[in-house]
C-alpha cells in the first residue's frame, strides 16, 4: 500500500472516530474521562458531527474538505485529525 493510501486511510478513520466520539461525550462513557475538551470546544464537536450526518450544506463540504485536508477551523477553533508536528 502506498503512503497516499495509508493517509486518506488514516484521515478517514479519523473522522469516523470523530463521529463517534460526540455520542460517547454526551452519554459520559467511561471510555472518554481522558478526553480533555473545554465547554466550546464540545460544542463545536457537537455541531460538526450533525452538520455530518445531516443534510448536504456548504458547511458540511467545509467540513469534510478540511478534515480532509487537515485545515478545518469551526468558530475560530482550529480542527486537526492528529499532531502533525509529528
Amino acid at each position: 500500500m502506498c503512503l497516499f493510501q495509508v493517509s486518506h486511510q488514516q484521515r478517514l478513520s479519523d473522522v469516523l472516530s470523530l463521529l463517534r466520539l460526540s455520542p460517547l461525550l454526551s452519554s459520559a462513557d467511561p471510555s472518554t474521562l481522558s478526553v480533555i475538551i473545554d465547554e466550546k470546544e464540545r460544542q463545536v464537536l457537537y455541531s460538526m458531527t450533525e452538520t455530518l450526518l445531516g443534510h448536504e450544506s456548504p458547511k458540511k463540504e467545509q467540513i469534510i474538505c478540511g478534515l480532509l485536508h487537515d485545515d478545518v477551523d469551526i468558530d475560530g477553533i482550529p480542527c486537526k485529525s492528529h499532531d502533525s508536528s509529528a
